[in-house]
């Protein structure tokens, strides 16, 4: 499973829905999930997509940081 770090959140791309850019700075980005826990975050737009279609930056995963992500499912990290 492939997790990005936005903002203070690990999110698995592949349950994104939709993004769409929020706020009439352009600084703010609204990310919807398909878990409807959508989630608004003080990010543009393109730094957000640059996070999801993969930037290195954005893709480090340290220690148990990979087990706060959101998810009922057991084992879902194996």
């Amino acid at each position: 499973m492939k997790l990005v770090k936005i903002e203070n959140y690990w999110i698995n791309p592949d349950a994104i829905d939709e993004i769409e850019k929020d706020g009439n700075d352009g600084n703010q980005t609204f990310i919807g999930l398909r878990s409807n826990n959508p989630i608004n975050v003080k990010w543009p737009i393109e730094k957000v997509l640059q996070a999801i279609e993969g930037s290195k930056e954005h893709l480090i995963i340290e220690g148990d940081a990979a087990k706060k992500v959101v998810s009922k499912k057991k084992n879902h990290l194996r």
